[in-house]
């Protein structure tokens, strides 16, 4: 498997907090800078990576739960115990996967970086259980929680609006790959 570091694809880090090294989550990127790292990492690997829509981001921080059965945050009940937040952070990022991962073996998908995902931000459009993007409005939707929130909005259910030139020390992303 290729390197998929933010340097090792765009050549440079642009991020605020280097001090946990290559383990650092990437941060200040905004959702306009997440879309091309997934383009140029897509023409240069040969497969097709994006943002995940909400609905995949979700359902992959639930880790296998059902709505209705779920625990709060993206692995446990306990924010801390999952997810670099407000309450344990020290104000700073820490290295991916390390805290408890949930049902599907994922790890940060609360708290560390909010994530962004590809979908606009509007009321959902159809069921709930399984939404599309908003038809209209150009505000991304950004999940999870960063290291700056407190453990209510940690929620595997949070969503928030953000501008798609936002581009701070609390935001990252993950990708979604495409099956062969």
């Amino acid at each position: 498997m290729m390197n998929m570091s933010w340097q090792s694809v765009m050549g440079a880090n642009p991020s605020k907090f280097t001090a946990c090294g290559p383990t650092c989550p990437v941060e200040r990127v905004s959702w306009n800078d997440a879309v091309l790292f997934a383009q140029t990492a897509s023409a240069r690997d040969g497969v097709t990576y994006t943002l995940p829509t909400e609905a995949q981001w979700e359902y992959a921080a639930r880790g296998g739960q059902a709505r209705g059965e779920e625990t709060v945050c993206a692995g446990s009940n306990e924010a801390t115990a999952v997810g670099w937040i407000y309450d344990n952070s020290g104000a700073t990022t820490h290295p991916v996967c390390g805290l408890v991962r949930n049902g599907y073996g994922l790890c940060d998908m609360t708290g560390n970086v909010w994530e962004w995902t590809s979908d606009g931000y509007g009321a959902y459009a159809g069921s709930a259980t399984d939404p599309t993007g908003a038809p209209t409005g150009s505000d991304r939707v950004g999940r999870g929680g960063g290291w700056n929130v407190g453990a209510h909005n940690a929620t595997v259910s949070n969503r928030r609006n953000f501008v798609p030139s936002y581009a701070y020390g609390d935001f990252g992303f993950r990708l979604s790959r495409s099956s062969p």
